[in-house]
């Protein structure tokens, strides 16, 4: 039985996905929140992995540098849900944010750098 939470953002879902690739205007930042509001449901539907599946098509470069290191953590952390990155086309994403983690290490604290190589292992990354 699905709570009021899941239904609405499953209910969501397809409305995002048709939203995420259009929106010109959409900073960097606001895709990582649509992430972390669907990774709590990213294993329980494909309206989920569509979701990510859209935002992962915005996540270029360009966005990826717009984000400070917590919003990548956030990010990578996110991604993780789904498990297998390779299973679902995510590790180009993941290597774009753990080059960008590296250039930016001076900027990683303790929390951030456990965050992320939790996600790496989540998602099978080695």
């Amino acid at each position: 039985r699905q709570g009021a939470a899941m239904k609405l953002l499953l209910g969501l879902g397809e409305e995002l996905c048709a939203r995420v690739p259009a929106e010109e205007e959409w900073p960097a930042s606001d895709l990582c929140l649509v992430a972390h509001a669907f990774s709590g449901v990213a294993r329980k539907g494909n309206r989920a992995r569509l979701v990510f599946d859209a935002l992962r098509a915005r996540l270029d470069d360009v966005a990826l540098l717009q984000m400070n290191v917590d919003e990548v953590v956030g990010l990578i952390n996110a991604f993780s849900k789904l498990s297998q990155a390779a299973d679902h086309g995510h590790v180009d994403m993941f290597d774009r944010a753990g080059r960008q983690l590296l250039d930016a290490r001076s900027g990683l604290d303790l929390r951030a750098a456990c965050v992320a190589v939790n996600a790496f292992a989540q998602a099978s990354i080695r």
